[in-house]
């Protein structure tokens, strides 16, 4: 190949202009080549859809919360850093008034080792929101998904449902329908060590009831 290169640009072993022009042309050819392989495979990332990279992160929501000061707002994108644990419900959920003194009691335990608990109230009007925290004695912050939005962006399909997301914001467990200490109280201490999540299916006390379209 070297040896054909020569006989184009140096015929009968003097330069020529045809050799000259073609050595000047080359590198430039080669740039632009390059540049444009370079330009495509930036568009190529810019064209992936987000959440490519991890497909379980939370979606990022803000709630207003009930029991919280006046004013005061939740955004889940804040708490990245920290385990947080988000609980779906509804004042007229049976297994939701059913789970709530586990959830409580796991609030207290957690809370101490950096544990973020959230509740999102489903079609729950503010006063019915607030006597079912009184109720319960609920010490962590709830607020209402007034527009489904945070639900419908989580998966949610029936209630109660309580996912669980690691320091990096990702999803890595779900449970549906009524919770128990006995398999929520493992996942828990997985969570806060940043350890994998028990694969033991955790069978709820009550299936989660489905949400109205």
């Amino acid at each position: 190949m070297l040896q054909n290169i020569r006989a184009v640009v140096m015929p009968n072993g003097k330069p020529s202009f045809r050799g000259f022009v073609i050595t000047a042309l080359v590198p430039a050819i080669l740039v632009t080549v390059l540049v444009i392989r370079i330009i495509q495979a930036n568009s190529l990332v810019a064209s992936r859809p987000a959440g490519v990279t991890n497909p379980n992160a939370a979606p990022d929501f803000t709630v207003s919360i009930w029991n919280g000061a006046a004013g005061q707002r939740i955004r889940l994108a804040a708490l990245h850093g920290k385990p947080v644990v988000l609980n779906f419900w509804a004042s007229w959920c049976e297994p939701c008034q059913s789970e709530a003194p586990v959830l409580s009691a796991a609030a207290r335990t957690y809370a101490a080792k950096g544990v973020v608990f959230i509740g999102i109230a489903y079609q729950t009007p503010t006063k019915d929101g607030q006597a079912f925290i009184r109720q319960h004695s609920i010490s962590y912050p709830c607020g209402p998904d007034p527009e489904g939005d945070i639900v419908t962006n989580f998966g949610i399909t029936g209630i109660p449902q309580t996912i669980l997301i690691d320091r990096s914001g990702t999803i890595v467990k779900r449970f549906p329908g009524q919770i128990t200490a006995t398999t929520f109280d493992p996942a828990m201490q997985a969570l806060v060590k940043g350890e994998p999540q028990p694969t033991t299916i955790a069978t709820p006390a009550a299936s989660p009831t489905p949400l109205s379209s």
